[in-house]
């Protein structure tokens, strides 16, 4: 279910995590996979994926 999960909206995403159907940190590694299928972005960018998953769980424990 990962791979699709950065398709939802963001009202969709809430529900789903407020509901337990998923949790931050699967939503966040979902975005991820997606930013590096599609790294021809015509910009300069630097990746915390590291950071971005360690908040994401800790978000996690916090709902």
């Amino acid at each position: 279910m990962t791979e699709n999960l950065w398709k939802l909206s963001a009202t969709k995403t809430a529900r789903q995590i407020k509901e337990s159907n998923i949790s931050c940190e699967t939503v966040m590694i979902s975005h991820l996979e997606r930013l590096n299928q599609t790294r021809s972005l015509n910009a300069v960018t630097t990746h915390y994926d590291d950071d971005t998953t360690k908040v994401a769980r800790k978000e996690d424990t916090i709902l």
